[in-house]
């Protein structure tokens, strides 16, 4: 993480995107390691938690973390580890002991679906041939299906052995610590929803950047999740901060080194426990890429010294107010730098959504376009994509109505 801008150098797309990360993204990361470095000392105690660090945006966040203290002069109190995890290998322990309790979340997951392509996404088993799996998606059914017949006793075996790979993996990164606190990018945190029903005996607690309950379906984690920098569901015009809300993939993008998200685990033959995200130079990819966002918000990381501390709440501020702008109200430069490519749905499944900032072909009418950038994961930047004239009327129209839903939300 040591690649920075240099004003001399001639303007390039990627020198604009490292910029932006030492100007706008520098100062934000600052302001969430500011906040998080706090919560952490003040767990200061006797019963103080073993760290885990969540794959994959927790490894980035640990390691800025880790810079940020440095620079300005401070210990971290607690233990940390990596923590090798994802939604899809904290379920099946959850799906192991007791299925029902996190019914509402993996029926969200896999609404639409049929309980084949569940049975694909979850453990990796082809069920197309058998009719009965065909049916849609609900987790009665398919505990139906799995309580008996060669595909019910293969998945079970599978998801046997990787929740005991889970578990094995936990107690040695915990070393008999009973209280462990869990520690992501956000929003939901389903994670943890999963690790408190699947491996109940811990202590449990989650630690956020954002917390935000955008799934609408009932979240008793919540009890033991923490927003560090905003615990709003839906963004507040009146908090620049929460415009993230309104294009969170930018933050994961951020943050989320290039690895494959955890799907399976084996046992190392030190006796460990190891996942397919370790790949062959897995930890060189935690650096952030050259000319990148991260690599300009790094290099402003690295200015930091005791004597900042007083001013990162007010240069945060600044910078959050002008991000919040380039999200809601997008220029055309303003969609280059922050589009985010392809971003994995992850949870098993090899699909990805994509914001390229490229326009749709023509024979598209205006309100076909305003229509594809409602459904856009980043609606404001693929209006202004798509409308290359007129995109300003429409933008301050969606803020309005957003600012009238905030203070009137009954």
């Amino acid at each position: 993480m040591q690649d920075c801008a240099r004003k001399s150098e001639e303007p390039t797309p990627d020198r604009d995107r490292a910029e932006f990360g030492y100007h706008v993204m520098g100062p934000i990361l600052v302001d969430m390691l500011r906040r998080l470095s706090a919560h952490l000392h003040a767990m200061r105690d006797a019963y103080a938690p073993v760290v885990f660090f969540c794959s994959r945006g927790g490894l980035v966040l640990r390691r800025t973390l880790d810079i940020y203290a440095e620079r300005v002069g401070l210990d971290l109190p607690l233990r940390c580890q990596d923590f090798m995890i994802s939604r899809l290998a904290a379920f099946r322990a959850a799906f192991q002991l007791d299925p029902l309790a996190v019914a509402p979340l993996i029926e969200v997951e896999f609404a639409g679906e049929t309980c084949s392509q569940a049975a694909r996404a979850l453990w990796n088993v082809t069920a197309d041939d058998d009719s009965r799996w065909n049916a849609p998606f609900t987790l009665q059914r398919l505990l139906e299906l799995t309580r008996d017949g060669r595909l019910g006793e293969q998945i079970r075996s599978i998801n046997d052995a990787q929740s005991s790979l889970l578990r094995r993996h936990i107690d040695l990164l915990r070393d008999g610590n009973p209280r462990v606190l869990l520690c992501d990018t956000g929003v939901f945190g389903s994670i943890l929803r999963y690790l408190q029903v699947g491996v109940p005996a811990i202590d449990w607690r989650l630690i956020l950047l954002f917390r935000a309950n955008y799934k609408r379906i009932p979240a008793p984690h919540f009890h033991s999740t923490t927003g560090i920098v905003s615990e709003s569901d839906v963004y507040l015009p009146w908090r620049s901060h929460t415009a993230v809300l309104l294009y969170w993939q930018l933050i994961e993008a951020l943050l989320e080194p290039a690895l494959p998200s955890v799907r399976f685990y084996h046992a190392g033959a030190d006796g460990h426990v190891v996942s397919d995200l370790e790949i062959p130079g897995w930890q060189a990819q935690l650096e952030a890429p050259a000319r990148s966002a991260l690599a300009g918000a790094c290099c402003y990381l690295r200015t930091l010294t005791p004597a900042s501390l007083p001013s990162i709440e007010r240069l945060a501020q600044r910078a959050w107010c002008r991000l919040r702008r380039m999200i809601v109200f997008p220029s055309a430069r303003d969609v280059s730098l922050l589009a985010v490519g392809s971003r994995s749905l992850d949870f098993g499944r090899d699909e990805v959504v994509r914001f390229t900032g490229h326009r749709d072909g023509p024979g598209r009418s205006r309100r076909e376009r305003i229509s594809l950038a409602a459904n856009s994961m980043w609606p404001e930047g693929e209006l202004r994509t798509q409308l290359t004239r007129g995109a300003a009327p429409v933008l301050l129209a969606w803020e309005l109505s957003r600012w009238i839903r905030a203070l009137n939300p009954w």
